[in-house]
């Protein structure tokens, strides 16, 4: 586990890389003009889209099930996840996951989001824009409402 040092160089090194990213940000904006920003950035956005709807296009329609198993302090955490493909539309299920436990294994839909989205970009547009560009209007994942 780490250290509450460690934790707070962690924030340190987080606070700084959002401070250049905006700095940076800023800089195009002045150089191009927010409109010209704004479009740019909107064609990255659909850009991955394209790709990554033509990537779950090109993969065979189906649904697949998976399990896993965390370790608690009360015994085992059953997750859950079903994919269901078809044609470029991707839904993952984690419904049938166990509910929320005391303790610090719980995950925001945010994060559950983010490490799934990740994972389908590795796994069908591998060399395409970075994740957070990858086009997750064409997939979506849910949960139970209790987690």
């Amino acid at each position: 586990m780490r250290q509450p040092e460690q934790r707070l160089a962690d924030l340190r090194a987080q606070r700084a890389a959002n401070l250049t990213g905006e700095r940076r940000l800023l800089e195009l904006a002045e150089r191009y003009g927010l409109a010209e920003l704004r479009a740019g950035m909107d064609e990255i956005l659909d850009y991955a889209e394209r790709r990554t709807r033509a990537a779950l296009n090109a993969a065979p329609d189906g649904a697949h099930e998976a399990t896993e198993v965390l370790e608690g302090k009360d015994g085992d955490i059953e997750l859950r996840l079903r994919a269901e493909l078809s044609g470029e539309r991707l839904v993952l299920d984690f419904g049938g996951s166990a509910e929320q436990i005391a303790g610090n294994l719980n995950c925001p839909i945010s994060v559950t989001k983010s490490a799934a989205f990740y994972a389908v970009k590795v796994l069908f547009d591998p060399d395409g824009p970075p994740p957070r560009a990858a086009g997750v209007r064409s997939r979506s994942a849910r949960r139970k409402a209790a987690c």
